[in-house]
């Protein structure tokens, strides 16, 4: 599954130990746990938009393979002079 959703402000908790990052996404409405172990993306944080792939299990988590977060500033057109 793919989904795209923004984070959840105050929800990001990351054991470095095991590089696990959880935290919850929500599309306005649900709300839904994530768990995703690697390395995450530069622009992540507690407020970004993202893309989550993997697979959403039984128990309602999404255990993430890949975590894309967006970087508006990145992507914005440089004015002309």
């Amino acid at each position: 599954m793919k989904v795209g959703a923004r984070v959840v402000p105050g929800s990001v908790t990351r054991d470095v130990a095991t590089r696990t990052l959880t935290f919850q996404v929500t599309d306005g409405g649900a709300r839904y746990p994530v768990v995703y172990r690697g390395v995450p993306p530069d622009t992540f944080n507690d407020s970004v938009e993202v893309v989550v792939e993997g697979r959403l299990r039984k128990d309602g988590v999404i255990h993430a393979t890949n975590v894309l977060a967006k970087c508006g500033s990145r992507y914005e057109a440089v004015p002309k002079a």
